[in-house]
């Protein structure tokens, strides 16, 4: 499954945070002064990371499909996303596509 961020968006959503009226009135709690400078913070680093043409990519999250002999003994994994085949080594990520494995494994015997 691939997940997306927009960066665009995360500032529209960013700015309605620190407009937000205050509980108080205008008096700022110390937790609430430190959670504005992280929302601002983040937000300049959105903002020049995208003016400067940053570099974004997907991220897509995977599963091996480990493919078993019958004998029980694992003979490949392949890539849920590229189905590239690997080793008997199913590891963190696919190295063909660089698919982030954090999905269940599913085992398939081949007999």
């Amino acid at each position: 499954m691939d997940k997306f961020v927009n960066a665009t968006r995360l500032i529209g959503v960013l700015d309605s945070a620190l407009a937000r009226p205050r509980v108080r009135g205008n008096a700022k709690s110390i937790g609430g002064i430190w959670c504005d400078m992280a929302m601002q913070y983040t937000k300049s680093i959105l903002e020049k990371e995208m003016s400067a043409g940053g570099e974004f990519r997907r991220v897509v999250h995977a599963h091996w499909i480990e493919h078993e002999a019958d004998f029980g003994e694992s003979l490949y994994c392949e890539c849920s996303s590229c189905h590239d085949s690997t080793g008997i080594e199913c590891k963190l990520f696919c190295g063909a596509c660089g698919a982030i494995m954090d999905e269940q494994t599913i085992t398939v015997k081949d007999y």
